[in-house]
């Protein structure tokens, strides 16, 4: 199933306002009238914006989804518990630099918010983007121990 189609089942009010745009009550408030704003990009990933405030993460676990639920599946396929555990193809100095940029990414952005600063649509995916490789780090991590 693909990502839109995950999360726009979970919600109510939905409505199309354009090619890969949707409205909907926010699952994170006590939403009366559509105010979260959906839009799906071209390689598949979600952008979340609830204009009462509400945080992406908020959002999605009020419909027990995840971040990592905004992007495609990695090579089209969920992880199978059932499939046996082969060698990781990568090493340990990797994911740590990798964890160490997308964390410090993350650390940017919160600061940014923390000073009453916005962020810029660019800056809001590349934090989700950030949010999604570390969710993805440890899905992996898990697998091979």
């Amino acid at each position: 199933m693909m990502p839109i189609e995950k999360l726009l089942q979970r919600l109510e009010k939905v409505k199309s306002t354009g090619p890969g745009k949707y409205q909907a009550c926010c699952p994170a408030h006590d939403d009366r009238t559509p105010s979260l704003s959906i839009k799906e990009l071209d390689d598949g990933k979600l952008l979340l914006n609830c204009h009462a405030g509400c945080g992406t993460a908020d959002i999605v676990g009020a419909v027990s989804l995840t971040l990592a639920d905004l992007f495609p599946k990695i090579h089209g396929r969920d992880y199978d518990a059932t499939q046996p555990r082969k060698k990781p193809a990568w090493r340990m100095a990797d994911v740590f630099n990798t964890l160490m940029r997308e964390s410090f990414i993350l650390g940017l952005a919160l600061e940014r918010l923390l000073h009453g600063n916005d962020l810029s649509p660019d800056d809001k995916i590349r934090a989700l983007e950030a949010c999604g490789r570390i969710e993805r780090i440890h899905t992996e991590v898990r697998r091979y121990g």
